[in-house]
């Protein structure tokens, strides 16, 4: 859009009529202050590169002149090359560029790239988006990229060159390594530290066992680039190997580094039990056959903790004893750690002296709970 001033010959002091239109239209437009006095006007907001017809009349206290046409094509304005050219993404064979919107007398985009080397560009199609991916370069190479702005009244302008280096073969991530220098015992978890060889991996693998040939995924509380703080469920189990294997953004794997961490047993572990039962009371509980662990039954909504030294080291067979609860009900056991409901089956109650079977596993940890509903 632009603005421009159309003048006459004339009296200074007299007041003129003023009108104007595109070429084509039937209908003349009227500036806000008309009739003006003087022997020019500015004519706001026309639309580059197009053809106007003016008019103008001395306009008399009683009556006007005739109208005197002139027919005008306004400036076709060029555009600027973009700014802010910015390349990311750099993999071996491929980079994204993105770049600013040069304005809106820029009918599209042309990506053109060579390597440093060559007189040669290669480009891409019109692109009206201000992002492209340039694919199939070469590892290891250096290239310069530029954005070519399509003017929309003809001709091209182009941004500055920016240069860019892909990736070489020997920066891979699948060629990375791990060491494990650091692994700390806390509270109720632990924080493993590693180091990285070669480009740093976006993400990690990480796997636990404790026998050195079953692993299973570790899920981290919190993970970075170069930690993790983990928990293996058991709870501190005496001895363990931790493995860490790099996982790179192209989906291959790096050289894992694994770690044999002994830490002392955990001298008292526990389980809740509890009861939400609907009228029902759990009247006993015992673990590998023991006598009642429960001091007094679990009315329905009652909760009991039980401790036991290395009780989440092993596996073991929990009976619950159950009354006041009709035959053939269908109860609900569920594994809750903080309010998630891990494992979830069903018994069909079959009277006081039949026990409900719960198995306490090492997928427990402390606090978790066994809820009968």
């Amino acid at each position: 859009m632009q603005n421009v001033i159309f003048s006459w010959e004339g009296d200074v002091s007299a007041l003129y009529d003023f009108q104007y239109k595109k070429s084509g239209d039937a209908t003349w437009q009227q500036l806000p202050n008309s009739p003006t006095q003087g022997v020019s006007v500015s004519i706001p907001s026309l639309e580059d590169a197009t053809d106007y017809d003016f008019r103008v009349r001395a306009n008399g206290k009683t009556s006007d002149s005739a109208w005197v046409y002139y027919r005008y094509k306004t400036a076709a304005v060029g555009c600027s090359g973009s700014t802010s050219v910015s390349v990311s993404g750099i993999s071996q064979t491929a980079a994204n560029v993105s770049w600013s919107v040069a304005g809106t007398a820029v009918n599209g985009y042309i990506v053109q790239w060579k390597k440093t080397t060559q007189l040669n560009w290669k480009s891409s199609p019109t692109t009206t988006a201000p992002f492209f991916t340039i694919t199939g370069l070469s590892a290891g190479a250096e290239y310069q990229v530029k954005i070519v702005s399509i003017c929309a009244y003809g001709g091209t302008a182009d941004s500055a060159g920016v240069n860019f280096t892909t990736l070489s073969t020997s920066s891979l991530c699948s060629d990375k390594s791990i060491g494990i220098v650091d692994i700390n015992e806390g509270l109720s978890s632990y924080t493993v530290s590693w180091v990285s060889s070669g480009q740093s991996a976006p993400d990690h693998i990480i796997e636990y066992s404790l026998n050195g040939t079953s692993w299973l995924n570790v899920t981290p509380t919190s993970k970075s680039l170069t930690s993790a703080v983990y928990i293996i469920p058991g709870t501190f189990p005496q001895t363990h190997t931790l493995r860490i294997t790099p996982k790179c953004s192209d989906t291959s794997l790096g050289t894992s580094g694994t770690f044999v961490y002994t830490a002392p047993p955990d001298p008292v572990q526990y389980v809740n039990f509890k009861n939400t039962i609907t009228g029902g009371t759990i009247t006993s509980i015992s673990i590998d056959g023991s006598p009642n662990v429960l001091t007094s039954p679990l009315t329905s909504g009652d909760t009991k903790k039980y401790n036991q030294t290395g009780l989440l080291a092993a596996a073991h067979n929990a009976q619950a004893y159950i009354s006041g609860v009709t035959v053939g009900t269908k109860l609900t056991i569920r594994q809750i750690r903080n309010s998630a409901v891990l494992t979830s089956g069903f018994f069909v109650y079959q009277g006081p002296n039949v026990p409900v079977p719960l198995s306490i596993n090492q997928t427990f940890q402390n606090l978790d709970t066994f809820e009968i509903l």
